[in-house]
Parts: structure tokens; sequence; C-alpha cells
């Protein structure tokens, strides 16, 4: 007989934890139903408590899984610009429960069951990857959102990663920082699998052609992940886009050889 895993979930338990995950989400969304009435034209209070609304799911989603996160660094002060690399929609609760901020999100995401109206009551900004002139708005978007006091949070590899390298940055949604010279914040993002699972970047990332629903229910029959966050010590700051882009990619890959395991 093959030695039981005593990091896997049975299928009742992960069930159960599964049911409380949806109920939870349930619970979030009512409630800023109720609350975001009473919010209407006010748009720094509501990308603020939207963005704090967001934190409490995180907490709620990562407490069920049992995952535990891992803080390298300092944490950015609001309001922030903030770059990571991309591993799936897990790094969306990982980075939502440690720093509130609004994120900016591939249009698909806003159809998706109730992540996509999770994201949307958050207030992500939703951008046509593959729109040239959809970009250039959203750069008039993400002005709006820092005029009214609000933090962002992207990921310009434009894709997500299996997490075994930093992939080339698309500059397009840095144009904003680059322009006004705003200081822009990165991390490095890293997943750790428990014993007995196959390698994080294929158990807990979620990129390529992964089918969603078998993902995520594994991700609850297993115990003990693990995700590292480095941040780097200053932000990045330059007046030309790809050169952004370039700095701030450079300054994530050490982060990323920082929390190597």
């Amino acid at each position: 007989m093959s030695p039981v895993n005593s990091n896997r979930r049975n299928p009742v338990t992960a069930g159960f934890l599964f049911i409380l995950f949806i109920l939870w989400s349930l619970a979030i969304i009512f409630s800023w139903i109720v609350h975001r009435p009473f919010l209407r034209n006010k748009k720094y209070y509501k990308s603020r408590i939207a963005s704090h609304y967001a934190r409490w799911w995180s907490l709620g989603m990562l407490k069920l899984l049992g995952l535990k996160v891992k803080v390298h660094g300092s944490l950015p002060s609001p309001p922030f610009f903030l770059v990571t690399n991309h591993l799936g929609y897990l790094d969306i609760a990982i980075l939502a429960s440690q720093i509130p901020s609004t994120f900016v999100s591939k249009s698909e995401v806003a159809r998706w069951p109730i992540f996509g109206t999770l994201a949307s009551f958050a207030g992500t900004l939703y951008v046509d990857r593959k729109s040239k002139r959809d970009s250039l708005h959203m750069g008039n978007k993400i002005a709006e959102h820092f005029s009214s006091g609000g933090s962002l949070t992207l990921f310009p590899e434009g894709t997500s990663t299996a997490g075994n390298e930093v992939a080339p940055f698309h500059s397009s949604l840095l144009q904003y920082p680059a322009s006004v010279c705003y200081p822009v914040n990165c991390a490095a993002l890293k997943y750790k699998a428990p014993e007995g699972f196959p390698e994080a970047g294929q158990s807990m990332a979620w990129w390529g052609d992964m089918a969603f629903l078998p993902h995520f229910w594994n991700l609850f029959r297993m115990r003990g992940m693990q995700a590292d966050i480095a941040f780097a010590v200053e932000p990045v700051v330059a007046g030309e886009r790809k050169t952004l882009a370039e700095q701030l990619r450079h300054s994530i890959q050490e982060r990323f050889e920082f929390i190597r395991p």
C-alpha cells in the first residue's frame, strides 16, 4: 500500500471548505451591495472601501485554503503603484490580503462566475490586452484613479506563468507613471506546494490552457500551501515607459532570485 499523504484533505473536508468559500463570497457581495449606494459619486472613498472589502474576502479565502503568506521587505504605503510577476488568480487574493489596492485585469475576468462579480465590485479596471486602443484608453482610467487617491496593482507580463522565470514586460500600461515620473513599487511572487503534490508551478500556479474548476478544486485538497512576496527596497522611477518596464523587470528578477528555493 502507498503511504497516505497527510497534506491531502479528503473530498468531504474539501467539499465543506468549498461550500464555506461560496457562502463567504456571497456574504461579501451582499454586504458590498448594501454599502455601495451610500458612497455614490465619492470616488476616493468608493475605491478605498472596495479594496478593503477585497481584503476581507481574500483573508477569508486564504484562511479556508490554509494558505500561509510570507512577506519579505516593507509593504508600500498607499497611494502606491505596484507591479509584480503573475502566477494566476491566486495572486489577487494573496496581494489583496496584505495591501488594499485596485487591480488591473484582463477583460475576460469580468465574466468569471463569482470571481468576476467580486472583481467588478472591488473596482477592478478591465483592459482588452488584444486592443492597442483599449490599452491607451486605460492610461486615462489609471490617471483618473490616482487623481482620486487610489492605489493600483498590475501584472505587466500580460499573462500568468509557472513561476520559473519573470517573463518580458508589456510597457503600455506603464505610460501614466512614466509620463509623470511616478514612483512604481514592485514585488516578486513565488508559491510553494506542500510535500506529496506536484511542484507549485503545476499545482498552484494557473497558466496556459489549465482548466479553471479542476485547478481551483485541487487547491481545497491541499494542506500546507505557502506564498512568498518579496518587495523591492526602493521604488523605480523612469520618464520613458519601456525603460521603466525594463528596470522594473530587473528589480523583480532580483527579488525573485531572493525567494527562489
